[in-house]
């Protein structure tokens, strides 16, 4: 399954966003309001051993992420619902690590609030949710979309040398930092806000400059996040990508993947992995995303008075004047 989900009332769509972000700090300028994570974690624990008073109170003051939660895992009402979370072996199992590992969310808060008043500026037609909850998530997604609100599986935040992340690959026990937290969260609702529409005539062009349009917007919100955090490379992968831009351009125009409609073809040049063997053999994963933020940085520079927003419509990356409009030519 996806890493992000959106649900609705009666509908969920999954939102596909698998990315490693390096360290960055709060710099740049006045602090920002953090944004509150609520602990539902914790309420779901002391739920298990909790009074009727107790457990109706929590049930009140949690009631919409118990709403969400309860879409997903189904369930009954909203008492039945926590009975059977609380005594979930995903928060016997997950719960006690979290508060030992990540006991406070300060610095996601902090960074949480630095996106929402960038994204705010830079993609005004997108809302920040009105609350975001900490949870035990027993899936692949790390975060749900719903409504007004998003919740965060912490579980998916324990760090790379946690013990229960063993049997991943390297590539993604290090998307299991806590630090990437937020980035998760702005990535996950800039793709429900703004998300790929495909067609049966999109090509790849579109995908790489769909998902260049998501790095682009991403950076242009917080100065203290880089192109390489968004990607969730190493130096060292950063730096090869930048190395060898020319050579992926190439590869990509000499095996005509370009303008190829195969949805296929572009999900294996975005898509979370440990390379890019369509490319290069040493190629990072989803050097795509790379291609595709180098061409949008280049047509927003020859066009500066180009919105940001406008990127991540089908009018921008669908059309067939964007990479003439670019110029880009990489040396």
């Amino acid at each position: 399954m996806n890493r992000y989900m959106r649900v609705s009332r009666s509908i969920m769509s999954v939102v596909s966003v698998v990315l490693v972000m390096a360290a960055f700090g709060c710099g740049g300028g006045q602090t920002p309001v953090p944004v509150e994570i609520r602990r539902f974690d914790r309420a779901a624990v002391e739920y298990a051993h909790a009074g009727d008073s107790l457990r109706s109170a929590i049930e009140t003051d949690y009631e919409s992420a118990i709403g969400v939660l309860r879409s997903i895992f189904g369930g009954g009402d909203d008492g039945g619902f926590m009975q059977d979370y609380a005594d979930s072996r995903a928060v016997e199992v997950f719960a006690p690590d979290i508060e030992k590992r990540l006991p406070d969310l300060g610095d996601a808060q902090l960074r949480l609030g630095a996106l929402r008043d960038g994204l705010g500026r830079v993609l005004p037609g997108m809302r920040f949710p009105s609350e975001v909850y900490g949870a035990v998530i027993p899936f692949n997604q790390s975060v749900v979309v719903a409504d007004s609100i998003v919740i965060v599986g912490l579980n998916h935040y324990l760090g790379a040398d946690y013990e229960g992340y063993a049997g991943f690959e390297g590539y993604r026990r290090n998307q299991k930092e806590s630090r990437r937290m937020a980035l998760d969260v702005a990535e996950a609702l800039i793709g429900v806000s703004y998300p790929y529409i495909g067609s049966e005539r999109s090509t790849v062009l579109s995908r790489l400059l769909y998902e260049g349009a998501v790095i682009n917007a991403i950076v242009s919100a917080d100065e203290d996040i880089t192109v390489a955090d968004v990607l969730g490379y190493t130096e060292d992968e950063y730096r090869w990508a930048q190395t060898h831009e020319r050579d992926i351009w190439n590869a990509v125009i000499s095996s005509d993947m370009l303008y190829s409609t195969d949805a296929g073809v572009a999900h294996r040049l975005v898509a979370p992995a440990p390379s890019t063997p369509l490319v290069n053999a040493n190629a990072p994963g989803r050097i795509g995303r790379y291609t595709g933020y180098r061409i949008v940085r280049a047509y927003m520079e020859k066009n500066p008075d180009t919105d940001i927003e406008l990127t991540l419509t089908p009018g921008f990356y669908d059309s067939l004047s964007t990479l003439p409009g670019s110029e880009y030519a990489p040396e």
